[in-house]
């Protein structure tokens, strides 16, 4: 035990053999304890992630972000663009899997999935990936990307959401949102 009167703590002597400093908490009258606080063995359970679980959450949030984007914009009807929906929501999982091979660029089949839509359309948007946490942070990060400010009377928008599960219900998440305009 620390028995020096000093009170600055720059000031205090570690070494801890001065028995003038430093106290014995434990001598030949009191032992010191045997037991340990903690267990002797700690065993992890691995948990499968129920594909059913995450496929509700990924219906749920991407309605979430849907109900968002339009709420973020009061003053304009929000146009949902179902076709290209289907596309973003084919092309997510491939991200995930270039992710985890660190394919950092953009594979042509990517791009080939996206050509009819761009010659028809102008297409500004993200793709995010995220670890699942709390749903209002996906939110908040969506709408940091201001994809849903496009005040262009005749814009759709397009959402996606894709969730890859790991074990112990540890979520890879990921997001698609574009507006998109027609070309003329």
């Amino acid at each position: 035990a620390n028995i020096q009167r000093e009170e600055v703590v720059s000031r205090t002597k570690f070494d801890v053999s001065r028995r003038g400093d430093w106290w014995p908490a434990f001598n030949r009258n009191v032992a010191a304890p045997m037991e340990s606080v903690q267990p002797t063995q700690i065993e992890y359970t691995v948990s499968p992630t129920l594909k059913t679980d995450v496929a509700l959450l990924q219906d749920k949030l991407e309605k979430i972000l849907r109900d968002s984007i339009t709420k973020w914009r009061p003053t304009t009807r929000t146009v949902w663009n179902r076709y290209v929906t289907v596309k973003l929501r084919k092309l997510l999982p491939g991200l995930e899997k270039a992710a985890w091979s660190n394919n950092l660029f953009v594979s042509s089949e990517h791009i080939n999935q996206l050509s009819q839509t761009l010659s028809s359309h102008k297409m500004c948007g993200f793709t995010q990936n995220f670890a699942f946490t709390k749903t209002d942070e996906i939110v908040e990060a969506v709408r940091a990307t201001g994809v849903h400010t496009n005040e262009n009377p005749d814009v759709e928008f397009a959402l996606a959401v894709y969730i890859h599960p790991f074990v112990c219900s540890v979520l890879s998440v990921w997001v698609y949102v574009t507006s998109l305009t027609l070309r003329r």
